[in-house]
């Protein structure tokens, strides 16, 4: 899911059951679902994680290059979200899915826009979210509907685990910022929402 930025990521994380779990290929199918909906002919995936989305994406005939920071886990190219030497509007599509809370938030303008740079359209991000939930589902007959709601409880504070510098909804980062930082690196939002099945892992569409 997440490719290592700054700071690096073993190879062996990604490839154990622990990581591999049911939750983890939802948000899979979300990335997938979301990148196949903006009908790229050309995608870039920063942060190759286990490959499977990739891997996947090239099966639907789409042209896909894989972008890490870490040699050790084989992308097509080298090096770091923060200095993307690639040729400008190369990609239809940018897939970025849980990388970027892996660097300061300071650092986090600066990584959409080497993102943007590489994008002729379309970005697929997503980042965690933290934020504390009621989820909730209505079945009748032939009608699933289906909400996550967000419970207003004061946010919980944040502290570096090795991995993660931030976190949607933790003091300090709640989503109106994340999304007016977004903006302000010049993407609209066309959508964004948690993953039913992986609440903790929010979806963002986003259009240059």
């Amino acid at each position: 899911m997440s490719g290592s930025t700054s700071n690096e990521i073993k190879r062996a994380h990604y490839f154990s059951p622990t990581y591999c779990k049911p939750v983890r290929m939802a948000s899979y199918g979300y990335q997938i679902k979301e990148v196949c909906k903006t009908e790229p002919k050309r995608v870039l995936e920063i942060g190759i994680g286990t490959g499977i989305v990739a891997d996947l994406l090239r099966r639907f005939d789409m042209n896909v290059s894989t972008f890490d920071i870490d040699a050790t886990l084989q992308p097509d190219v080298v090096g770091s979200v923060l200095d993307i030497h690639l040729k400008p509007e190369s990609f239809d599509t940018v897939l970025c899915c849980e990388v970027l809370e892996h660097l300061p938030f300071d650092a986090f303008p600066q990584a959409l826009s080497e993102i943007r740079k590489v994008t002729r359209r379309f970005v697929v991000l997503s980042l965690p979210d933290k934020t504390r939930f009621w989820k909730l589902e209505l079945k009748i007959p032939k009608i699933r509907i289906k909400w996550i709601i967000d419970v207003p409880l004061k946010p919980r504070s944040h502290t570096f685990d090795g991995e993660h510098y931030w976190e949607i909804g933790k003091q300090g980062f709640p989503l109106k910022k994340i999304c007016a930082s977004i903006e302000r690196c010049g993407f609209s939002i066309k959508a964004t929402y948690r993953i039913w099945e992986n609440p903790n892992h929010r979806m963002f569409v986003l259009e240059k």
